[in-house]
């Protein structure tokens, strides 16, 4: 009887030692570079749940009054992810470095995550090249791209402004989609003075995997319209969940390859449209799936087969629509492909126009 025993606890140890929730950070350190003097700064830090019972955040403690820390009071299921905002006040010029403590239902000792950075009376003017200008207001991009983004991250791209006016000026961005939010820094910009947005995303609110696009407006003065002067595009590639396979299933796997990632095509000021082919080949041992198929602008069209078989090519064919081909979409000539490829489940072809 005592054998028995023994024997039927030994097969429970492992069953219940494994059921429990764990505590996954993205990335536990966050750099939030300059930050302007009585501006509040927020990092954003993305909490997995890796067991199998959900998880609780039961406090999180901050290392001093200036950092303040914000949750979802609810638990996190298996499998799933939460966010965890760190906001620092920046009252104090300098270089800091401020931990939050993380408490959770996995463990009695805490997470620590960590924000720093150096708070500064005036951010130093962008030294790079301004590409565009919307009024009086140059900017250095024609547009915004999230690349490669994981569900559960909040990525930051920033643009940089300059005012060439001779009034001041309020950065605003209109028509901000809910999974989009933008901050300026300074809130006012004086006259030939320069400063910046920044655009964060919030991943968790975009449901489809691959391409997702849309348009944002600079305001150029207070009670401004939108138009495609002030038109600013903005997308964001949101990438499948990696498939976890032994080497075994690697040497299976499909393979994706492209005779060129870019297709160069001529006479598009003479022509109404103009084509052109790359080739798909599958060198794997199992059917190659294009699962999704987009483009960044509507001047693309593309047509391919869907299905390649193992050690077989298809033809790739992108056709540019003058009518629909704006000034500042050339630099959008993009074609996404989604595949099951595991090692290479985003491709993207660029399209260049030949003058």
């Amino acid at each position: 009887m005592k054998k028995k025993i023994i024997m039927l606890c030994a097969w429970l140890a492992p069953t219940l030692s494994f059921a429990q929730p764990s505590v996954v950070f993205d990335a536990p350190k966050h750099d939030m570079g300059s930050i302007l003097w009585n501006n509040p700064a927020i990092a954003r830090f993305t909490i997995k749940n890796s067991g199998d019972k959900p998880l609780a955040i039961e406090n999180i403690e901050a290392s001093c009054g200036c950092t303040v820390a914000k949750w979802d009071k609810k638990n996190i299921a298996p499998g799933t992810s939460s966010e965890i905002s760190v906001s620092y006040n920046a009252e104090m010029l300098g270089h800091f470095t401020k931990q939050v403590a993380v408490y959770t239902n996995a463990s009695k000792r805490p997470t620590y995550l960590t924000i720093y950075g150096n708070v500064v009376a005036q951010l130093p003017d962008y030294i790079g090249e301004y590409k565009r200008k919307i009024g009086d207001i140059k900017l250095n991009t024609e547009d915004i791209e999230f690349d490669d983004v994981n569900i559960g991250d909040t990525p930051v791209k920033t643009i940089e402004i300059f005012n060439e006016g001779t009034k001041t000026y309020k950065p605003e961005l209109m028509h901000l989609p809910k999974y989009l939010s933008a901050k300026a820094i300074p809130e006012t910009l004086l006259p030939n003075r320069s400063g910046k947005i920044q655009v964060t995303l919030n991943s968790r609110m975009l449901n489809n995997m691959g391409l997702t696009q849309t348009s944002v407006y600079l305001s150029r003065f207070p009670g401004d319209k939108v138009d495609e002067e002030n038109e600013i595009g903005v997308s964001a590639v949101i990438l499948p969940e990696a498939a976890q396979l032994s080497e075994a299933q690697l040497s299976q796997a499909p393979c994706i390859s492209l005779s060129s990632d870019t297709l160069v095509l001529e006479g598009i000021n003479e022509k109404n449209k103009v084509s052109g082919t790359l080739t798909i080949t599958n060198s794997g041992k199992s059917t190659l799936q294009i699962r999704s198929l987009q483009v960044f602008a509507s001047a693309l069209n593309v047509g391919v087969s869907r299905k390649i078989a193992p050690g077989k090519q298809t033809k790739l064919k992108i056709t540019v629509l003058r009518k629909f081909l704006k000034q500042n979409s050339r630099n959008r000539l993009k074609v996404l492909m989604i595949t099951n490829d595991p090692q290479q489940a985003k491709v993207i072809v660029v399209v260049k126009l030949k003058q």
